[in-house]
């Protein structure tokens, strides 16, 4: 959508809004004042009534006229009643008048619902003077009108006839047997205007249209003149600057802009400045361009002889990385076959034990294994910085020291993860290495359980699936970091029901990530512990736990090595 659209289309959109408040305004205005006219005239009504019906009385009681059927038709409530059903033979606008009382002499001057409420209101309320509201007419099929009520007070000279009946003159006094025994003061009636609803609502009409017309005019005339002032100040100047851009688009940097005014004018000077520097600019990149294309040819033979000597190297390379791929495939091999295997594990019978271990790369630097010695069971879980070659290294050098101090009846824990820890520290020390490992030793033998060394918790789970985390913080420290640690040593003793058992792990498990970046967690393998314990022996809860980790990661790479040991005495 194009600018000047844009603009034409929003103050349109204004001026429409602002018409439509100002009309809706106009009409309560035309409504409010339709109201007030009606009223007016109503109260004019009155006044001329009221002056006919004194004037009628100060005559009947001046000369002292004596009533008969004559006579009675001046009395004023009767004259206004016949004056009131000869009104419309005269006006056909539906406005009407009448006086009406609860307890009229005459059944047509009885006072209708909506006459009575205002009496009402009249005798709580003497010291109005006026009512004026709107009400549904029974007798127009319920159209709507207003009513304009005046009340009429009982005066001194109105007791003559509605005093005492015995004072009244024969006539009225034989004649009417209603409205007697009022006090000066008392409410006699209403005077009654009713004046019919449409008749309000066509002036107001009438007047609205007239006015919306002519503001309808003036806003077209506004919207017109807004167009002439938005083509001659911003939509031709746009689409000049558009045609200059255009210009530059198509290489023509020696285009200027010129007779803009105001604000164009800068942006035009602005315009005109920046094609020149433009200009000045592109010649000097075409030379720019052709000393590059001077250096490119000379480079280029240099090139072709470099790329040769890097052809001969990547040659070499290849040859290099063939030789070490095969050496890490030995080594990732030489990890596997040190892993203990299925009869190893099942020829401990008061165990069954299941273990996993997959690394990130060709050779992880997780460490598992499960030993027996002189009718102990020794459960080793450990996990080397990094991961790769050098800590796997690292880790086998870790199984061949618990090996052989388990051959030479090492029995004492403490004693045990120290002097790890010194053989640990002194090859690392002379391989050069900063490779460090968290180690956790398991002793078991006939339902006793020793624990030592720091690494991950360890869950202990009870025969019905209650987990219990074991911190190992304290009992050990980092191995490979000083030469001697046995002053953070200790030891930790459980007792292992039927049932009982043990989860081993390392942190690839827990800190494994999902798609969200949120990790595993250890409330969450403790979850998948708890609810597997007891529906499948070792290898299944395994298999289970596994499976649960890569649900959850999903398809987002393992970033470290993953290990896991699930311990369950059986008998």
């Amino acid at each position: 959508m194009r600018l000047q659209t844009k603009l034409l289309l929003t103050i349109g959109i204004v001026l429409l809004l602002a018409f439509t408040a100002v009309e809706y305004s106009s009409y309560q205005d035309a409504h409010q004042n339709a109201v007030q006219d009606l009223r007016g005239q109503a109260e004019k009504v009155r006044s001329l009534l009221m002056a006919f019906r004194r004037y009628q009385q100060q005559v009947i009681l001046k000369h002292n006229i004596e009533m008969d059927e004559v006579h009675l038709n001046f009395l004023p409530a009767f004259a206004l009643g016949k004056i009131s059903q000869e009104y419309p033979n005269w006006d056909n606008s539906g406005f009407s008048f009448e006086n009406v009382s609860d307890q009229p002499r005459n059944p047509e001057h009885t006072a209708d619902a909506t006459e009575l409420e205002a009496m009402a209101y009249f005798r709580e309320h003497p010291k109005e003077q006026v009512l004026f509201k709107p009400f549904k007419n029974p007798k127009k099929n319920g159209e709507e009108y207003y009513l304009y009520a005046r009340p009429v007070w009982t005066e001194k000279y109105c007791l003559a006839c509605h005093g005492k009946r015995e004072d009244a003159p024969k006539l009225i006094r034989e004649k009417y047997d209603t409205a007697w025994n009022y006090k000066e003061g008392d409410l006699r009636g209403l005077l009654s205007i009713k004046l019919p609803a449409a008749t309000l609502q066509a002036r107001a009409w009438e007047t609205f249209i007239k006015g919306a017309t002519l503001h309808f005019i003036g806003f077209v005339c506004i919207f017109l003149a807004v167009i002439v002032i938005i083509r001659r100040t911003v939509t031709d100047p746009m689409s000049l600057l558009e045609q200059g851009m255009h210009e530059i688009a198509a290489g023509n940097y020696t285009h200027r802009l010129q007779g803009f005014e105001g604000e164009f004018a800068k942006i035009s000077e602005g315009f005109n400045e920046m094609s020149l520097k433009v200009n000045e600019q592109q010649s000097a990149l075409q030379n720019l361009n052709d000393d590059l294309e001077r250096r490119v040819l000379l480079r280029t033979s240099e090139l072709a002889s470099a790329h040769e000597k890097i052809r001969r190297l990547n040659e070499g390379l290849q040859h290099e990385n063939l030789r070490m791929t095969a050496e890490l495939e030995i080594s990732r091999q030489l990890q596997q076959l040190l892993l203990p295997k299925p009869h190893q594990l099942a020829a401990i019978t008061e165990l069954d034990i299941a273990g996993f271990m997959e690394p990130a790369t060709e050779v992880g630097g997780d460490y598992y294994d499960v030993l027996q010695h002189a009718g102990h069971t020794k459960l080793c879980i450990g996990d080397v910085t990094g991961h790769g070659l050098e800590s796997g290294v690292v880790m086998l050098m870790v199984q061949m020291a618990v090996l052989t101090l388990l051959e030479n009846e090492v029995s004492d824990p403490e004693t045990f993860l120290n002097i790890i820890n010194r053989a640990i520290f002194a090859n690392l020390q002379r391989m050069d290495s900063d490779k460090t490992l968290t180690l956790s030793l398991l002793d078991y033998h006939q339902g006793r359980l020793q624990i030592t060394g720091q690494h991950e918790e360890i869950l202990l789970v009870r025969q019905g699936g209650t987990v219990e985390r074991i911190d190992t913080l304290n009992l050990g420290f980092i191995l490979g970091l000083k030469t001697d640690i046995s002053a953070f040593l200790n030891h930790l003793e459980l007792q292992l029901a039927v049932g009982d058992g043990l989860v081993l792990y390392t942190d690839g498990i827990t800190e494994a990530h999902n798609a969200d970046d949120e990790m595993y967690g250890i409330e969450r393998l403790s979850q998948v512990v708890a609810e597997q314990w007891c529906l499948g022996n070792s290898t299944q809860i395994q298999q289970a736990l596994i499976q649960d980790l890569r649900d959850y990661i999903g398809s987002c790479p393992l970033m470290d090595d993953i290990t896991v040991v699930v311990v369950k005495r059986v008998i």
